[in-house]
């Protein structure tokens, strides 16, 4: 089963990171937020929630999987610009024939000032709050409902205008760190293709203002962080 196979994934992708950066064991904290480095990261979220947990009467599942890979550039101690990709996964299921998918993929950037009460420590809290920006593109996948396969050629622009996003990491070592954030922001989407792969014009969309949210989102994940101080371009 697909659920099964991403769950082994993640684990394996969680031992290999704990491993390897165990490998560094090195520097201290605070290395990972030097002015003049630059810190290679990536986040990991994966959320399964089988319905009848909450519901009795449910017999959704829910299925999201996220991977954030990035760069940080330090043009002074504590303040970094970051940019990175976004894939993103998700499969509802409510049984064997009403399955419904989509696949995203987007561009993110941002900045961000870090507080790090214990730059020489090999571990210790860290904080991070900054504004960040991003664009991603939405695809249908093919659906099943009602034990009929669907062809879902939808596409949709998922724009985030603005948010702010207030990160609590919790570093076991020096480049290896649990997190916590709370991500409010302002978001606008639209439907670029309709289900049968058709692109809609732009005066047949929805108004600008139907299109935007305020969406508030919680996180919980690991960071891996492997840094390189001194970095000239």
């Amino acid at each position: 089963m697909i659920n099964r196979r991403i769950f082994v994934f993640c684990i394996s992708i969680f031992l290999f990171i704990f491993i390897f950066s165990s490998l560094l064991w090195a520097g201290t904290v605070g290395d990972n937020f030097t002015g003049r480095g630059v810190t290679f990261w990536g986040n990991i979220n994966f959320f399964y929630n089988p319905g009848y947990i909450l519901n009795n009467d449910s017999e959704w599942n829910y299925l999201d999987f996220t991977v954030n890979p990035g760069i940080t550039y330090f043009p002074a101690d504590n303040l970094g610009i970051w940019f990175g990709p976004d894939f993103y996964y998700s499969r509802y299921k409510e049984n064997a024939d009403n399955i419904f998918k989509s696949l995203s993929w987007g561009l993110w950037s941002g900045f961000y000032a870090a507080a790090v009460p214990n730059p020489n420590s090999k571990k210790g809290f860290v904080f991070l709050a900054g504004p960040g920006f991003g664009i991603s593109i939405e695809h249908g996948l093919d659906d099943k409902e009602e034990g009929i396969q669907i062809k879902d050629g939808s596409i949709t622009l998922d724009c985030t205008i603005i948010q702010i996003e207030m990160e609590l990491h919790y570093f076991l070592m020096e480049r290896f760190s649990l997190f916590f954030s709370v991500i409010p922001g302002l978001r606008y989407r639209t439907a670029l293709k309709s289900t049968s792969g058709e692109w809609i014009k732009a005066d047949q969309r929805e108004p600008f203002f139907r299109g935007l949210m305020i969406p508030v989102n919680l996180q919980i994940g690991f960071s891996f962080w492997h840094s390189r101080k001194d970095i000239s371009f």
